[in-house]
């Protein structure tokens, strides 16, 4: 593992921000520590996870963490008080330094840690305590007014695990966010949009024109294995490897190239076949990484790449193919996961099969869905399968996979056979 490069010196020369290398891996943690005057006003250990992908942002949180602490402590004993004695901003402080937030995925912490300023703007030194349901239902109709469904109710959500914080503190007995009704959230108008054969073509076209095989392939891994943009861009080489099938019923298929894959948001664990049609590019792209180097690099140094990295060098990419074809100009990466589902479903596969290839539980319970249908492999390749151009046959190498099939069902089959002959003249 490449180690990460030393925090910026402006960062670690702000009042209270800490950093430890740690022995591993050469990564850094980095926080912000409160003194004994501050923690005695309520202020907390703050993580500074975002300081190498958004070091600007992190110095102004450590900034403001800086300030906050300095009101505290010189303020009126009163707002002291407020802070120290169960108020909303201390509960929204229990859950940024819980294990819950702690075993959550980057994107996701960074939602909460908004979502947690939203909830301490809109309750200033209130105590935790006098939130009630009509209050709830109060602050809701205020974000409804002022953002939209959607993201009202994933502010509810965050509030209702901040409650749930408290309770564990002993500070509540009851969660009143719990049996709130709330508007439903229609679909973002981006989430409604589906990228064609031609589109996606595009795409991976202009990335071979621009000399992007590295973008070319990360277009690929999101349209054909349809994940998400963390999990093909933090992927290594070693996790992609021939590997065979195994259906709950301990049948087995050919050997293929699969993607070992835990991912990132559900850290749901799974082989996932790559499509026929990637198999060859992935293989290049493999022969020239080491087993633990990623497979996603930048084009041009061959530099690892942050999130709002590949998200510039995809603006690249689209931006060229826009020249050619317009329609692509408001595809975003994650239109590209969203458009495997639709193709798939389409093609006549089972929402279950795709909810599989996906690593989502959408419509289902999660708890229920692991204990009475767990996931199958074989089912995701079903649909990685599936993805098929229109009018398009089944390639080369499906045949012969197809043909390698059949030749170990025939061989089964006749050995059942023998099996029932053995059986006979024994009688």
């Amino acid at each position: 593992m490449v180690a990460q490069p030393k925090p910026p010196a402006a960062l670690l020369a702000l009042s209270g921000v800490k950093a430890r290398q740690r022995k591993r891996d050469g990564s850094w943690r980095v926080w912000w520590e409160p003194s004994a005057a501050q923690r005695r006003a309520g202020m907390v250990s703050t993580p500074l996870d975002e300081w190498h992908d958004r070091p600007t942002a992190t110095t102004r949180q450590a900034t403001n963490l800086a300030k906050q602490a300095a009101a505290k402590v010189s303020g009126p004993a009163r707002q002291k008080q407020a802070v120290r004695h169960q108020s909303v901003q201390a509960a929204t402080q229990l859950l940024l330094t819980s294990q819950r937030f702690r075993d959550a995925s980057a994107a996701h912490q960074r939602n909460l840690r908004y979502d947690c300023r939203c909830i301490d703007d809109a309750f200033p030194g209130r105590n935790i305590t006098t939130l009630d349901a009509p209050a709830l239902y109060a602050w809701y109709d205020i974000e409804l007014e002022a953002r939209s469904p959607r993201m009202a109710r994933k502010l509810m959500g965050t509030m209702s695990l901040v409650m749930a914080q408290a309770i564990r503190k002993g500070w509540r007995k009851d969660n009143p966010c719990i049996g709130l009704q709330k508007e439903g959230a229609q679909p973002k108008r981006g989430m409604k949009r589906i990228a064609t054969w031609a589109e996606v073509d595009a795409l991976r076209d202009a990335a071979a024109r621009l000399d992007m095989p590295n973008m070319r392939l990360a277009i690929g891994l999101g349209f054909y294995a349809g994940q998400r943009p963390t999990d093909y861009r933090t992927a290594v080489a070693a996790d992609f490897r021939m590997h065979r099938l195994t259906g709950h019923d301990g049948t087995r298929l050919p050997p293929r190239l699969c993607w070992g894959i835990m991912r990132s948001k559900r850290q749901t664990a799974s082989w996932l076949a790559i499509h026929y049609d990637l198999v060859d590019e992935l293989r290049t792209m493999l022969a020239r990484r080491a087993p633990d180097q990623r497979v996603i690099l930048r084009d041009g140094d061959g530099a690892e790449m942050t999130e709002f990295q590949m998200i510039g060098e995809f603006d690249k990419v689209r931006t060229a193919a826009a020249a050619s074809m317009p329609s692509v100009a408001d595809i975003t990466m994650r239109v590209l996961r969203r458009s495997f589902s639709a193709l798939v479903r389409e093609a006549g596969i089972h929402s279950d099969d795709t909810d599989d290839a996906l690593g989502n539980t959408a419509g289902t319970d999660a708890a229920m869905r692991q204990a009475y249908n767990p996931a199958s492999d074989r089912s995701a390749a079903k649909a990685v399968d599936a993805l098929r151009r229109p009018g398009e046959t089944m390639s080369r190498a499906e045949i012969s996979a197809r043909l390698d099939q059949l030749d170990l069902e025939r061989t089964a089959l006749l050995n059942q056979l023998a099996q029932l002959d053995g059986r006979k003249s024994r009688a």
